[in-house]
């Protein structure tokens, strides 16, 4: 069969190549390259004639799609990047060889594979990366094995990952989204910031922190006005020993009463409801902002869909993020979460710990409320934090290494 031209039909812009040749020999197109929006097998049954699109969407539906051999399959005009229109092949004659001392990457079975894989990427000389790639092939290729992985769910698997890197945005991180969804981002900031007794536990970071918050003073609001309910929030930062901690930087951050950060508005030209307060001589500090409110993670994209498919809310119960930093010891990610909240037991990303569970109180001492410039019955959030000197911190994460290891005979 001959096929003298192939383009690509409604889909968004390209973003990956359809390049197999054992499936389909195609002539140059484009100087060899055809691009496509998702990677697709076309596969071709002599006694049915078409080609047939087999890649499948993450609710696992086929799509609609079948071309005759002799039908072009037509396309939105491919965007090119000009250093692809202006790319020149290496002659062959000048292209390097292959480095000395390679495995026989030949025959390769499921027996065969993993330890070929590991001792060809044993190459690099970093000791590090050289462990968390061996860890990692050994870990998907026996799950692959383990789950006897069709082809079919690894396309699916490869078209979500494909759809979670299209919807990032400089204000949106659907990685860290899926990452705190699966668990992994608990597990990573266990592993990273263990606490001993007496410290503020820390939780997942989320992927609405931004680097523009303003600073502000004592007293003064992070939230706009007619962002929701006026919330006072007080604290006092020590160490350990109950020593109090200065000019540390507390960096917080929380949605407005509909449930939406700043970064979630089309337009946005400033931050709001996220500001930076220091600590003062006696650690301190106090500000202003809207009463937390729940609210559902972003689920109008690929992590969306999979928390429909696996029956999943993607609520979070409300919370006021916190990022507290002071040279000398861990930094602590945590968040305060408001008691009572319907979501309380069961949030969407993992992050609710009994110890970050607060009252959140009506103001209703008069005193209290002119030295705040708060008023009578405005809400207040009272809470103090524990920071771990550094060397501390290294020493337990150490030693919970180790005995994870030894655990695991590694």
């Amino acid at each position: 069969m001959e096929i003298s031209e192939m383009e690509i039909i409604n889909r968004p812009p390209p973003l990956r190549r359809l390049a197999h040749p054992a499936l389909l020999e195609l002539p140059s197109v484009n100087q060899g390259e055809i691009l496509a929006s998702s990677v697709r097998y076309l596969r071709f049954k002599p006694e049915e004639g078409p080609w047939v699109d087999t890649s499948e969407s993450l609710s696992g539906v086929v799509p609609d799609f079948v071309a005759t051999d002799k039908q072009t399959i037509m396309a939105e005009p491919v965007k090119v990047k000009e250093e692809q229109k202006n790319a020149t092949l290496l002659p062959k004659e000048d292209a390097p060889g292959p480095p000395p001392n390679l495995p026989k990457l030949l025959d390769m079975t499921m027996e065969n594979i993993t330890g070929n894989t590991k001792l060809i990427n044993s190459l690099n000389p970093n000791p590090r990366l050289k462990f968390l790639l061996e860890s990692l092939v050994q870990h998907l290729h026996d799950f692959a094995r383990e789950t006897a992985l069709t082809t079919e769910e690894w396309m699916t698997a490869i078209q979500f990952l494909t759809e979670v890197g299209q919807i990032c945005s400089p204000t949106r991180q659907e990685f860290i989204l899926l990452s705190d969804t699966l668990g992994l981002s608990t597990l990573v900031d266990a592993i990273n910031h263990p606490k001993p007794p007496g410290a503020t536990e820390n939780t997942v970071l989320g992927p609405f922190f931004t680097e523009d918050a303003h600073h502000f003073s004592h007293g003064e609001s992070i939230a706009s006005p007619g962002k929701g309910e006026m919330t006072l929030v007080t604290g006092r930062l020590t160490s350990l020993d109950g020593t109090p901690i200065a000019d540390a930087t507390v960096d917080v951050w929380e949605t407005d009463e509909s449930g939406h950060y700043d970064t979630q508005y089309p337009g946005r030209d400033h931050p709001d409801c996220r500001g930076i307060i220091h600590t003062d001589t006696d650690g301190i500090f106090h500000f202003k902002c809207v009463k937390p409110v729940s609210y559902p993670i972003p689920h109008d994209g690929p992590v969306g869909k999979m928390l429909k498919v696996l029956q999943r809310h993607p609520y979070r119960p409300a919370h006021l993020h916190y990022k507290i930093q002071k040279d000398g010891f861990d930094t602590l990610v945590t968040a305060l979460y408001m008691r009572g909240d319907p979501y309380e037991e069961s949030d969407a990303v993992f992050g609710v710990k009994s110890s970050l569970i607060v009252d959140v109180n009506k103001i209703e001492d008069e005193e209290r409320a002119k030295k705040y410039g708060m008023d009578v019955n405005d809400w207040w959030i009272d809470r103090d934090f524990v920071l771990v000197p550094i060397e501390t911190a290294e020493k337990i994460r150490k030693e919970n290494v180790e005995k994870a290891m030894a655990n695991l005979k590694i």
